[in-house]
C-alpha cells in the first residue's frame, strides 16, 4: 500500500506502508496447509509466521515457492528461507518463521519459470516530481472557487529492440462535499511492454535501470513504490451478468528494495541535478543510450549508485568508490596502454630469457601482466582533458595536484603504505576530493548518454559540497 499527501495535484509526501495478509499456506503438490500470516515491512522485508511447519522440506532449506490462499487474495511467496522457529511442549503448538524475497499477489504460481509477463507497470520515488507535469490550474475570488484538471500526454519511448516504454498519468480523487473537503492525487507510472513474455528477473533489472537514471537526475536514492504486472494468458472474469468480460489479471509485485530508506527525501524540480524540462525533446533517444551503458558501464555506475544509497553520511569507502569507478570508467573508454601492444610484447620478451625456468618465467609474466596500464595519476589525467567543464575548473584549478592527490590517498587507504602517510588527507579535505572525482564520473556518465554539461553545469553547483 502506498500513501500520498497531495496538494493542487502536486505529490509532496509519499512512502511505502506495511502490508498484513492473513490466511492458509501450502506448498505447490501438497494438500496439507497451515494458517498463518505474512507480513511485509518496507525496512525488514518480508515474514511468514505459519503455525506449524511445512512437511516434506529439510527445516533449515530454502524453500522455492509457497503458496497464500489469503483474505486478499491468492499469493505466491518466492525464494523463502528459514527464520526461526518455537514451540511449546506443553501443548504442543509451534511456530514456525519464513523470510520471503518476492511477493506475487493475485495469482498461485507452480514454479519459477511460469512467472513470466508482457507488461510492467511501475512507480517510482521522486518520478513525478522529476516530470514537474503541470495538471491543475486554480482560479478563485470571493464568489467561487475553481480547480481545472487537464491530464498530461504520455511519453513514449524505447528501451531497446523488445522492449518499449510509456510514462503515463492519471488522476485520483475524492471529495467530502458536506465538510468542503477535497483530494487531488495525480500519479505517474512508466509502463513497460515486451515484445515476447519476459522472466520477472528481467523486469526487475529494467525496472532498477529506470530507478537509477531517476536516481542521476533527482541527485536523490529513488526506489520503486509500487509494482503491477500483466500478461495476456493470465486472464479473469469481471463484472456481473450480461456485463461480464474477461481481462488480463493484474498481479501486484512486492519486494523488499535495499534502496528504500526514510531518510531519502521528496525533491522538488529546482533541486535536480538534470531537469526533465532540459532534457525533455532528447529524453526518447537518452533512454536508449542508457539502457545499453548501464550494462556497459555496469561496474562504475554500480559504484556512483552506492553514494546515493547513504548520501549524508561519509567514509572512506566512498572516496574509494570513486577512485576505482573512475578507474574502471578509463579502462572501458580509453583501452590503450603506455606502449604500443607490439612495443610492449617486444619489450617483455627481453625479460623472458632462455635460461630461465618455468617458475622464474611465470613469475616474470604476473609482474609483467598490468605493467602497461596507465597509473591512475595517468588516467585521472586524461579524464579530466576529456570531461572537466568550467565549474570544475573553477573549483579545482590545480588539475595536477587533484590527480596527484587521488593517486597518493588511493595508494595510501588501499595499502596503507607510511611513505605517504604524510600527504594523506582525511575529514573535510578527503570529503572535498571525493566530490571533485565525482564532479568527472557525473560528467563522464552523464556525457556518455548525450547529456551535456550545459544542462547541469548550473545545478550541480547547489548539490555539490
Amino acid at each position: 500500500m502506498i500513501t500520498a499527501i497531495s496538494y493542487f495535484g502536486r505529490q509532496i509526501g509519499l512512502m511505502i506502508q506495511h502490508e498484513i495478509f492473513k490466511g492458509t499456506w501450502s506448498l505447490p503438490g501438497y494438500a496439507q496447509s497451515y494458517s498463518g500470516t505474512l507480513i511485509y515491512d518496507p525496512i525488514e522485508g518480508a515474514q511468514l509466521e505459519l503455525h506449524g511447519a511445512f512437511t516434506g522440506t529439510h527445516p533449515y532449506s530454502r524453500i522455492e515457492i509457497i503458496h497464500g490462499r489469503t483474505l486478499e487474495g491468492p499469493i505466491t511467496l518466492l525464494n523463502v528461507g528459514f527464520s526461526n522457529s518455537t514451540g511449546s511442549q506443553t501443548t504442543g503448538a509451534s511456530v514456525t518463521k519464513y523470510t520471503a524475497i518476492y511477493i506475487f499477489v493475485g495469482h498461485l504460481f507452480d514454479s519459477p519459470e511460469q512467472i513470466c509477463f508482457r507488461e510492467i507497470n511501475f512507480t517510482l520515488f521522486n518520478l513525478l516530481e522529476w516530470l514537474n507535469a503541470t495538471a491543475v490550474q486554480q482560479e478563485s475570488d470571493q464568489e467561487h472557487y475553481q480547480l481545472d484538471y487537464h491530464k498530461p500526454p504520455p511519453i513514449s519511448f524505447t528501451c531497446y529492440d523488445g522492449c518499449s516504454g510509456r510514462i503515463e498519468f492519471a488522476l485520483a480523487q475524492s471529495a467530502k462535499f458536506g465538510l468542503f473537503d477535497v483530494t487531488i492525487r495525480q500519479r505517474a507510472a512508466i509502463k513497460l511492454t515486451y515484445d515476447q513474455p519476459a522472466p520477472y528477473r528481467k523486469m526487475i533489472e529494467d525496472t532498477l535501470t529506470f530507478q537509477r537514471f531517476l536516481t542521476l537526475c533527482t541527485y536523490e536514492q529513488s526506489y520503486p513504490l509500487e509494482i503491477r504486472l500483466k500478461d495476456d494468458a493470465l486472464r479473469e472474469t469481471v463484472g456481473s451478468g450480461g456485463h461480464r468480460q474477461t481481462i488480463p489479471k493484474t498481479i501486484r509485485l512486492i519486494y523488499h528494495s535495499p534502496f528504500f530508506n526514510p531518510a531519502h527525501r521528496a525533491r522538488l524540480f529546482y533541486q535536480h541535478l538534470i531537469k526533465y524540462e532540459s532534457i525533455a525533446s532528447s529524453f526518447p533517444s537518452i533512454l536508449p543510450k542508457w539502457f545499453s551503458e548501464s550494462k556497459e558501464l555496469e561496474q562504475p555506475l554500480d559504484l556512483l549508485m552506492r553514494s546515493f544509497a547513504n548520501k549524508y553520511d561519509f567514509t572512506i569507502e566512498k572516496f574509494m568508490d570513486m577512485a576505482k569507478a573512475l578507474e574502471l570508467f578509463h579502462r572501458q573508454r580509453f583501452p590503450n596502454g603506455i606502449l604500443p601492444k607490439e612495443e610492449f610484447k617486444k619489450r617483455k620478451q627481453k625479460f623472458l630469457l632462455d635460461d630461465l625456468t618455468p617458475e622464474e618465467k611465470e613469475w616474470i609474466q604476473k609482474i609483467m601482466e598490468h605493467a602497461n596500464e596507465p597509473t591512475l595519476f595517468q588516467r585521472l589525467r586524461e579524464l579530466l582533458d576529456v570531461y572537466a567543464f568550467p565549474y570544475f575548473d573553477k573549483r579545482v584549478p590545480d588539475r595536477e595536484l587533484c590527480c596527484r592527490q587521488a593517486k597518493d590517498n588511493r595508494n595510501y587507504y588501499t595499502h596503507y603504505n607510511n611513505r605517504l602517510k604524510k600527504v594523506a588527507l582525511n575529514g573535510k579535505e578527503l570529503f572535498d576530493l571525493m566530490e571533485n572525482l565525482k564532479l568527472i564520473l557525473l560528467s563522464a556518465i552523464l556525457k556518455s548518454v548525450g547529456i551535456e554539461t550545459a544542462a547541469f553545469e548550473q545545478s550541480i553547483q547547489g548539490l555539490i559540497y
